[in-house]
């Protein structure tokens, strides 16, 4: 939920730490990155404590997941795996 409120821009516990942060025009991609790194420690934790975590997500969430790699396809077709707008 959390990195899901970062790509869309929405609120986060982070905002409220570094409330100065929202001035900066870096802001946005490093609260992605942080929601991002959150994500991926907790999909971790998950799989060695064997629980599972994929069904939490869409198969082509699950993808991005496993790659590690935060980029701007990530970003887009988080959501939508074809790109062409937002289904939630």
């Amino acid at each position: 939920m959390q990195f899901e409120r970062a790509i869309q821009s929405k609120h986060t516990a982070f905002d409220d730490l570094y409330p100065y942060m929202v001035e900066n025009p870096s802001f946005f991609w490093y609260k992605r990155y942080v929601a991002w790194t959150e994500l991926l420690v907790l999909v971790d934790l998950a799989g060695r404590l064997g629980l599972p975590w994929e069904s939490l997500f869409l198969p082509h969430q699950v993808q991005f997941i496993r790659a590690q790699v935060l980029s701007g396809t990530v970003l887009d077709r988080w959501f939508d795996p074809a790109g062409e707008g937002e289904d939630r």
